[in-house]
């Protein structure tokens, strides 16, 4: 016999005679079923998925997509095929086959190729039959058309090659595969795995018994776990007497015995992909539990998480055994290694000073229930963020937006993103972009000036001096006061002010440039003074518009007068070129208006 692949055991035959004839290959119709070539240390294996027509047609006429099998007319079947850790698919698509293995009419057929999903056509005595395959990623869709025969087996059948470090298959591992009848619940699985063949033999004693511990691997990890990985297993006894009993018969409990002297512990090292025999002997009827520590892995776990250790006695889930008399139990340990990933955090700022070099905050949450916060700068360097998930694992990451917050500068954080945890060598990254907008600076308000502030003490609605019209006093007849005399002064740059209106200072109202015509400045009653600005207020004692009066004995007013020596003293009469009106803006500006004589 070949056992493991390479190693070759003699077995004694059972009985007498030797082996017998060939015996005849007999039809027996087949369900949906995985198997697989056996292995050992190599580099590849082959997958076969073997179907019957019987229980095809059954399935999918249950289904509601009934199929003809009556070796002429053709038809499709599909089947989704799926692989565990550890394996990949061939892509070469000539050694994916599909052959007919024997039927009722047929039974002693040993198989016959008959096209593969290259498009090569075997054999054809069975008819035309076709195969396309599709392969994303541990997933293939297998689709084959042709005039499937009713009470026929099939087998399809594909190489798929090992991912490990080493490109061979692992010693301890459980790789599996796992197919499907597409549109049904027809599924079928299978693993195979391989162990060392080394174990170490414990002579007992009549009365005393032992166990042993297979241990085997699993999971999406297991490519990362080196080979030869140890870990220390508890075992917990219960004698079925004081150990005082066994001591006189040479027997001397392991580990440390407590001291009610029937139960104690003790520990003994198991190998990932070997049997390891407990390196002793129990009395009969000893109840023995096992409990295993997976952070005494070593080496210690580097990309991937262990998950609970799963132990059967036989095929019973059970860390707990009863010794046997002269017997090592069988126990099996299955470890699954969960590969982990993580994701990275890009962030990038621009439009604000400083943004590139400012640390903004995110928070995330996960659906294995972690949760933490990544600063990074908005340089675009990726920053890990800092914990491992499994493979699968979906984590939302949001921007703290005040840490974000920039003054002077608007900005729409951007939204949040969820990312999958989906390789356990390159994180998966998450990309923020932050652009800052300036915020316009308000344009002031302008301020009035000293000279405007005064102006405005005038009435809002523009008005003239006194009147528009000339005002009539109380006498019908007009009449000219003395102090309606007009008198000169000396100002070089005169400029033209009204006293009876709103007083204006010379900035806010537009100036006369110096002239050689003398300016004059009607007050309220009448007279005239000579000074810096000219206003006249026309009255009707006067004998005509703009014509401004000095009566022979009248007297003139203002401190520009000098001496008495005016036109006043004289008697003489000035004609004054026109009258000013005063009409006051609302901004307070002062619009000097000449109005013409008539």
């Amino acid at each position: 016999m070949t056992v493991n692949g390479s190693q070759t055991v003699s077995v004694d035959l059972p009985g007498t005679g030797g082996i017998s004839g060939v015996v005849p290959t007999t039809y027996v119709p087949l369900r949906l079923s995985k198997m697989s070539s056996v292995i050992g240390p190599t580099s590849s294996m082959v997958w076969e998925v073997n179907f019957g027509t019987p229980y095809i047609t059954q399935q999918l006429a249950a289904a509601g997509t009934p199929i003809t099998v009556d070796g002429s007319i053709r038809q499709t079947i599909t089947f989704t095929d799926t692989l565990g850790p550890g394996q990949a698919f061939s892509t070469d698509m000539s050694r994916w086959a599909i052959m007919v293995r024997n039927s009722a009419a047929e039974p002693s057929l040993t198989g016959i190729r008959v096209t593969n999903a290259a498009g090569t056509d075997l054999n054809t005595t069975s008819g035309d039959f076709d195969m396309s395959v599709s392969i994303d990623g541990q997933v293939a869709t297998i689709t084959v058309t042709g005039p499937f025969a009713e009470n026929t087996n099939y087998k399809i059948t594909y190489p798929v090659t090992f991912t490990s470090q080493s490109g061979t298959a692992s010693v301890g591992v459980h790789y599996e595969n796992t197919a499907a009848l597409d549109g049904t619940a027809a599924t079928a699985s299978f693993e195979r795995n391989y162990v060392e063949s080394f174990k170490v033999t414990v002579d007992m004693a009549a009365g005393y018994g032992g166990f042993e511990v297979l241990k085997t691997l699993t999971g999406s990890g297991l490519d990362s776990v080196p080979a030869g990985t140890t870990f220390d297993v508890t075992v917990d006894y219960t004698l079925p007497a004081a150990a005082s009993v066994y001591a006189a018969e040479g027997w001397t409990a392991p580990g440390t015995l407590n001291a009610d002297g029937t139960t104690g512990s003790t520990t003994m090292k198991v190998v990932i992909g070997r049997t390891s025999t407990y390196p002793g002997t129990f009395p009969k009827g000893t109840v023995v539990s096992l409990c295993e520590d997976t952070s005494s892995a070593s080496p210690a776990s580097a990309g991937y998480s262990w998950g609970t250790p799963v132990f059967k006695v036989g095929s019973t889930a059970t860390s707990t055994l009863t010794v046997g008399d002269q017997t090592s139990t069988a126990v099996s340990l299955t470890n699954t290694a969960t590969a982990l990933g993580t994701f990275e955090v890009v962030k990038t700022a621009s439009g604000a000073e400083g943004a590139a070099a400012k640390d903004y905050s995110f928070s995330y949450t996960c659906t294995d229930g972690q949760s933490g916060t990544v600063s990074a700068k908005g340089d675009g360097v990726a920053v890990p963020a800092g914990a491992s998930f499994a493979l699968g694992t979906e984590c939302t990451l949001t921007e703290d937006e005040a840490s974000a917050a920039i003054e002077g500068y608007t900005l729409s954080a951007p939204a949040a993103q969820t990312v999958t945890i989906s390789s356990a060598t390159t994180p998966v990254t998450a990309t923020f972009t932050n652009s800052y907008t300036l915020i316009p600076t308000p344009t002031p308000t302008p301020t009035p000036t000293a000279s405007e502030s005064a102006s405005e003490s005038a009435s809002a609605i523009p008005s003239e001096s006194a009147s528009a019209a000339p005002s009539e006093s109380a006498s019908a007849a007009p009449s000219e006061s003395a102090s309606a005399a007009p008198s000169e002064s000396a100002s070089a740059a005169p400029s033209e002010s009204a006293s009876a209106a709103p007083s204006e200072s010379a900035s806010a109202a537009p100036s006369e440039s110096a002239s050689a015509t003398p300016t004059v400045s009607a007050t309220a009653s009448g007279s005239v003074s000579a000074g810096a600005s000219e206003s006249v207020v026309p009255s009707a004692g006067a004998s005509s518009p703009g014509v401004v009066r000095a009566p022979a004995g009248g007297s003139t007013s203002g401190s520009a007068v000098s001496g008495g020596s005016s036109l006043a003293r004289t008697g003489a009469s000035v004609v004054v070129p026109g009258v000013l009106a005063v009409v006051a803006l609302g901004g307070g500006g002062v619009l000097l208006r000449r109005r013409r004589r008539a």
